[in-house]
């Protein structure tokens, strides 16, 4: 189980969420990572070698949750 809570500009801006999270361990996390890191970036790597090998050495994992309830602050 995970509870995620995302806050925004200001204190009464926020969202939490609650699902279930699935672990991704190296060598299978790189594809997501990828995704994550061109997602974050708004591009490619300019040396995705470089970067699979840091993941690699930083023993990185990918947590993908499964959304089960989503909620804002009411009122």
């Amino acid at each position: 189980r995970v509870t995620a809570h995302l806050l925004g500009d200001n204190f009464w801006q926020w969202l939490a969420v609650e699902g279930t999270v699935t672990l991704t361990h190296m060598p299978d996390a790189l594809p997501g990572l990828h995704i994550y890191y061109e997602s974050a970036t708004g591009g490619p790597h300019a040396d995705w070698a470089e970067y699979d090998e840091a993941m690699k050495k930083e023993r990185r994992v990918l947590g993908t949750i499964s959304l089960e309830r989503m909620y804002p602050l009411e009122g």
